[in-house]
């Protein structure tokens, strides 16, 4: 705490009731009367803080009485802290922030570019429009075929359609969303899925229809 005082040039004065100082950090002002008023603080046994002129500049001061044992006022303390000093140390700390926030700043700054240059590589280098265009494209592709098209994941659930697969399979439990559930195309389907290979003009029983199913893997195991 004394030391904290000594970075910062605390005035610390204590003065009689008669307003003579009794002590003070230049020792040539001891025995002198203060340089501000105490009669807030002598007559209406009040503390202060205000921000004055003292010996040895503009400061920040605060004051507060001193009683005797018997509660009588006998004296004044008051504590200065020099103004220049207060705006070096705010000024001392804003720099300290700025320090402090330039780290995290440039983390995150990095964090973003890494980010970016992942994502970037994830969609192809491709703008959001340009995949807008590239999603719509693909969809009226899928929908010009005229075989029943279907797309599977990897956890066997319907991703997408196309207009004659769900006129083929209306009512067979495959739409959209759902997962397969018949024992043979999920036998298929699997068998795809590990092999990444494909199968063509298999023939299936699916729902007492006989189909000729195409499986065709995206490589991706997706």
């Amino acid at each position: 705490m004394l030391k904290q005082f000594a970075e910062q040039r605390v005035q610390i004065t204590v003065a009689s009731d008669k307003g003579l100082r009794y002590s003070h950090p230049n020792p040539e002002n001891i025995g002198k009367p203060t340089a501000t008023g105490n009669d807030p603080v002598l007559h209406m046994h009040q503390s202060v803080i205000y921000r004055g002129s003292g010996v040895s500049g503009p400061a920040i001061k605060a004051k507060t009485p001193v009683w005797n044992e018997k509660g009588k006022v006998i004296g004044v303390s008051s504590v200065g802290f020099l103004v220049n000093n207060i705006e070096q140390q705010v000024l001392n700390y804003r720099k300290r922030i700025i320090q402090l926030a330039i780290i995290p700043l440039i983390v995150g700054i990095i964090g973003a570019i890494l980010i970016a240059r992942r994502l970037k590589k994830l969609i192809f280098g491709l703008e959001p429009q340009e995949i807008s265009f590239l999603f719509t494209e693909k969809e009226a592709t899928l929908e010009s075929i005229r075989d029943a098209t279907i797309t599977v994941n990897i956890e066997k659930e319907i991703t997408s359609m196309n207009k004659r697969a769900r006129e083929l399979f209306d009512n067979q439990q495959l739409a959209v969303g759902s997962v397969i559930t018949d024992i043979d195309l999920k036998k298929y389907i699997d068998n795809v899925i590990k092999t990444k290979d494909s199968d063509i003009n298999k023939k299936l029983l699916f729902s007492q229809q006989l189909y000729i199913f195409r499986y065709i893997s995206n490589r991706t195991g997706r």
